[in-house]
């Protein structure tokens, strides 16, 4: 039964990013040395070894080397925005956020593809949902 739920939770990359924002947007002010030095080794770690193979490509070659690793500013904001933009930007191109992708879980009916998804969230928007 735990093996099965962890095999459902790694089938939903949507809960690694929710762990990210949550950690980016509540980070102490200043962040510490660790903290910057953490925030980029998780962008390898994702670039890297990410187990969602649409989400690790899009974010290596769409994000990474596009706009380069987090920032080495102790300054928690430019950390929360930059995951932020680096989602908006993953997100996207991958097809799970087009609900293209058969694998992937599809939300409400057939009729709602068009709005299934979007895949921009105003900095707005993110702050209120992640900041305590």
């Amino acid at each position: 039964s735990m093996l099965h739920n962890l095999t459902k939770m790694a089938a939903r990359p949507n809960l690694v990013w929710s762990l990210v924002h949550f950690a980016m947007h509540n980070q102490p002010r200043p962040m510490s040395s660790k903290r910057v030095q953490a925030s980029r080794a998780l962008a390898e770690f994702l670039m890297q070894s990410y187990w969602c193979t649409d989400c690790r490509g899009f974010f290596s070659i769409g994000v990474v080397k596009e706009y380069g690793l987090p920032p080495s500013t102790m300054d928690g904001d430019h950390h929360a925005k930059w995951w932020w933009w680096a989602h908006n930007v993953a997100s996207e191109h991958v097809a799970s956020t087009r609900g293209g992708h058969p694998w992937e879980w599809q939300l409400g009916s057939q009729g709602d593809e068009a709005i299934q998804n979007p895949f921009f969230m105003a900095w707005e928007d993110a702050q209120a949902m992640w900041t305590l």
